[in-house]
């Protein structure tokens, strides 16, 4: 039968070399004969304080508070730049993005988000430098460059 009890030093040392959820979940089933899933390599990491790089990271090129990184937006994005990517999205994350673009498209507006506030997230009016800026959706904060 599989161990249950994830390597903290393994797992801590995968996760700060890079490798994603679901390299380490092989690694650890191939080499340690552990059976865990991504969502408890996540939840390990989260628990633990180990900031994990985000897959989709190139969606935003500014680092997410981690009481935003759950919002809408960020998921949006992340949704936007699979997308623009060529990966096919799964039905549920298809039909939100889609629900989302429209929303902004008939608002005219961008996402805006600003860590040092308690909302973090908010859409803004579009400006003719957001179109094709970066990203199409989000708005670059002033210290990034596009």
């Amino acid at each position: 039968m599989p161990k249950k009890l994830i390597p903290d030093f393994k797992v801590r040392q995968m996760l700060r070399a890079g490798h994603t959820h679901k390299e380490i979940v092989e690694a650890l089933a191939r080499e340690d004969y552990i059976t865990v899933t991504p969502q408890a390599i996540s939840a390990w990491a989260r628990r633990n304080g180990v900031d994990t790089p985000s897959r989709a990271r190139t969606g935003y090129p500014w680092r997410i508070a981690p009481e935003h990184r759950q919002m809408l937006p960020v998921r949006a994005i992340q949704w936007w730049t699979r997308q623009e990517a060529g990966e096919v999205l799964p039905a549920g994350a298809k039909r939100r993005l889609d629900a989302v673009l429209e929303k902004l498209d008939a608002a005219d507006a961008v996402f805006h988000y600003d860590p040092d506030t308690i909302e973090g997230w908010w859409t803004v009016p579009r400006r003719p430098g957001d179109h094709r800026m970066y990203r199409d959706i989000t708005r670059n904060p002033v210290d990034v460059d596009a």
